[in-house]
């Protein structure tokens, strides 16, 4: 299993996903723990069940850019700098106060 790290915090286990058809399907069901997209400028929140927070981060997992509580069926916009999206339940951003220029990482 793989943890999404900020320092030694551990955030969330975290499944990351790289095939076309684990990305369509990823929202679709519940959420447990995080989902990372790579490579991804934008994602989508078709046929998520509720809310998700999305994090945009550059090559280096770097935060770029975070929205909370984006509601289904809801398509974002290119983010040229991204190279991962990091999806998560509704709340997870404030729970973990995660900001603009985090440095996160993922490890086994």
């Amino acid at each position: 299993m793989a943890w999404l790290m900020r320092e030694d915090q551990v955030l969330a286990s975290v499944e990351v996903v790289t095939a076309r058809l684990g990305r369509l399907r990823a929202l679709s069901g519940r959420m447990d723990g995080a989902l990372v997209f790579r490579p991804a400028w934008a994602t989508h929140t078709l046929g998520a069940p509720g809310r998700v927070d999305i994090v945009f981060c550059d090559s280096d997992l770097v935060v770029l850019e975070i929205l909370a509580g984006v509601a289904p069926n809801r398509v974002t916009r290119l983010r040229p700098r991204a190279r991962s999206v990091i999806g998560a339940e509704a709340g997870f951003i404030g729970r973990h106060g995660l900001a603009v220029a985090d440095r996160l990482e993922i490890k086994e």
